[in-house]
């Protein structure tokens, strides 16, 4: 794997957020060079008109310290959708795929994964879906289409990342959990 040069990599998101996108309009950029927002360019969890939504959701929002890995051992239910946010960028590729395959475990089938790259790319096509004969033995069946546990969704995650105005991240990756053959 070639290693990337972070300062690089930085300079150039920052050159791409200065001069491609407008700086005037992207609350994170004047928050990062003036330390506070502007009133009239907020982000969306800030802004007047989403108040009252966000606070009558307020009770679906569970405040929990563990690891993922933790909760996801803990938890009896099913997860329909992941906001991964990057934590995958500080995690060992080895790390990566253990906790991919204990989300696949508590995913639904169809289930959503949404996540960025900061630096190091991450996303299940990295990912080895290769079956052993005693995993088979173990589940009596293979569930997914050809090992595969992901779909990534390329033209949706390409065009949110377009429209994402935090440019520091290097990739969006949204995928699809496939479960029973599902596709």
């Amino acid at each position: 794997m070639q290693k990337k040069n972070i300062s690089e990599e930085m300079k150039e998101r920052s050159r791409y957020a200065l001069c491609e996108l407008n700086p005037y309009e992207n609350p994170y950029i004047n928050y990062i060079l003036t330390g506070n927002y502007r009133k009239d360019c907020l982000p969306y969890f800030l802004r007047k008109e989403n108040f009252d939504k966000i606070r009558k959701n307020l009770h679906k929002v569970e405040i929990l310290q563990s690891s993922v890995e933790e909760y996801l051992d803990q938890i009896d239910f099913k997860i329909d959708k992941f906001n991964l946010s990057d934590i995958f960028e500080y995690m060992s590729a080895e790390n990566y795929s253990k906790l991919m395959g204990k989300i696949y475990d508590n995913a639904e089938n169809n289930a959503l994964l949404a996540y960025w790259n900061l630096i190091v790319e991450r996303n299940s096509e990295k990912l080895d879906y290769k079956k052993t004969d005693s995993e088979i033995a173990v589940t009596g069946k293979e569930t997914n289409v050809n090992g595969k546990k992901y779909e990534r969704m390329k033209e949706l995650d390409r065009k949110l990342h377009e429209k994402d105005m935090t440019f520091f991240y290097t990739d969006f990756v949204v995928e699809k959990v496939i479960k029973n053959g599902n596709n």
